[in-house]
């Protein structure tokens, strides 16, 4: 059996996008897609449970997929970031080998930039304060670095950027994430809170969710184009 490479998305947005876009490559055959739901331990759980799996002896590599949020000089919604390595709440750095990938990344025609990304428990917004340095953030690499590490699993980091100080995700969508993701409790007054805000702010959350709607397309783009990228040699 050929080596394969395992794509983790926390959503179902996100990973039918990826699978999308690894379909028109071509390589169907060599990726495989695990959903992870959202944050740390959902996505070390699902991990965990699909590397334990009787037939999970192929998997050679595992990519951290999705969007991320990005306050980065130059970074736009819709360009990649190819992580370097990922930092956690303690602020140390486990590091990723992805020289070699950014060498291939070179020739897909695609904006991306090579990154430390955060691994948070809470769902961040630019909205309220920027950050005064640079700064790439999502909930779940950490956990599913640890769980390839601890296994010899090749790991990277390739995500697409969603939101950035200049197009912050609203401070409703926050709370609607947090209460789906159980990272406040009580997760259901998480989830009011965020409709709350929704109510409140219609013309923000409209026009987050008109641009919300185009990026699957960019997601399923990006994995058109780089999926040769990540196939294991």
């Amino acid at each position: 059996m050929s080596k394969s490479t395992l794509i983790c998305a926390a959503t179902r947005v996100e990973a039918k996008a990826c699978q999308q876009g690894i379909d028109q490559s071509g390589l169907t055959h060599v990726f495989e897609i695990c959903l992870t739901g959202i944050g740390l331990e959902s996505a070390a759980r699902a991990l965990s449970a699909r590397l334990d799996g009787a037939d999970a002896g192929h998997i050679a590599r595992v990519v951290s997929a999705g969007f991320v949020g990005a306050a980065m000089p130059g970074v736009r919604v819709g360009a990649w970031l190819l992580g370097r390595g990922v930092r956690g709440v303690d602020s140390s750095v486990i590091e990723i080998e992805s020289e070699k990938l950014a060498l291939s990344l070179a020739d897909t025609g695609l904006d991306w930039k090579s990154a430390i990304v955060t691994s948070r428990e809470k769902v961040v917004s630019f909205a309220a304060a920027p950050p005064t340095e640079n700064l790439a953030v999502d909930m779940e690499s950490l956990a599913l670095a640890r769980i390839a590490n601890a296994r010899a699993i090749d790991f990277q980091i390739f995500r697409m950027v969603s939101d950035t100080p200049e197009e912050p995700i609203p401070e409703a969508i926050t709370s609607l994430v947090a209460g789906v993701a159980g990272t406040e409790e009580p997760r259901f007054l998480q989830t009011l809170r965020g409709t709350g805000l929704a109510l409140g702010a219609p013309l923000t959350f409209a026009r987050f969710l008109a641009r919300g709607r185009s990026l699957p397309r960019l997601l399923r783009e990006g994995w058109r184009l780089s999926a040769p990228t990540f196939a294991c040699p």
